[in-house]
């Protein structure tokens, strides 16, 4: 009977240290799993900054510092529609990797953004954005209006359209200009408060023509401001 009670205690001695590593393997492998899970949302994250990164310097797939633009990007129909075609062509002979529409929106983003930075005098943006010749002649205008006590406030209503107009490629250096057609309100304040241009309860119809330019031969995906012109289908109207 003493050697039965003996084997007994073992018995159980074993089944408890068989318990005890079950519950060990059951929280390492709880461990484990909410490791790989966390690894997991983090690999998430870090791909999802990288995208947006690649959005703020017109990639292959771009607003930001750029925003997504405000409204649809459209683009023309029909015969436009071919004709720009036709004319991104000659980047896309050049740069194969080229995509109109991921181009289209990285643009939309950059118009957006830099007249809001125009309006907040914000130079640090422009610099990332245009050449240094269109930085200079914003940062002339901002200097007057601040010289002036003028305050500027812009607030984007929508994207109408944006359309490629023109491309040129002339050795690794690639042109396109793209007609942007959008609402906004504007206006301009003194010091004191007191409307010195524009309308803070009106909406109006805006059209720019502007010319973006990059470096093929770079690495660098970013797409700079080198050109703005009115649309001269809105100045023949007005």
């Amino acid at each position: 009977m003493a050697i039965d009670a003996e084997q007994t205690k073992v018995t159980s001695d074993r089944i408890v240290e068989s318990d005890q590593t079950d519950d060990v393997e059951m929280e390492m492998n709880q461990a484990a799993d909410a490791g790989s899970q966390w690894f997991a949302i983090l690999l998430f994250v870090s791909w999802w900054a990288l995208l947006g990164l690649l959005d703020l310097m017109f990639p292959r797939a771009g607003s930001e510092i750029l925003k997504p633009p405000v409204g649809e990007v459209r683009n023309s129909s029909g015969e436009g529609a071919a004709s720009t075609v036709r004319t991104c062509g000659i980047v896309s002979r050049a740069y194969p990797s080229f995509d109109e529409q991921h181009f289209l929106h990285g643009a939309a983003s950059a118009y957006e953004t830099i007249l809001h930075a125009y309006a907040k005098g914000d130079i640090r943006t422009l610099r990332v954005l245009l050449s240094p010749e269109v930085t200079a002649a914003f940062e002339t205008a901002i200097d007057e209006r601040h010289r002036r006590g003028v305050e500027m406030d812009i607030t984007f209503v929508c994207l109408k359209e944006a359309l490629v107009t023109n491309a040129d490629v002339a050795g690794t250096m690639a042109e396109i200009s793209v007609r942007f057609v959008a609402q906004l309100i504007s206006a301009s304040h003194s010091a004191s408060g007191a409307l010195v241009d524009g309308d803070p309860y009106r909406i109006i119809e805006t059209g720019d023509v502007w010319t973006f330019s990059r470096d093929l031969s770079q690495r660098n995906p970013q797409w700079r401001l080198v050109a703005t012109d009115e649309d001269d289908r809105l100045k023949a109207a007005s």
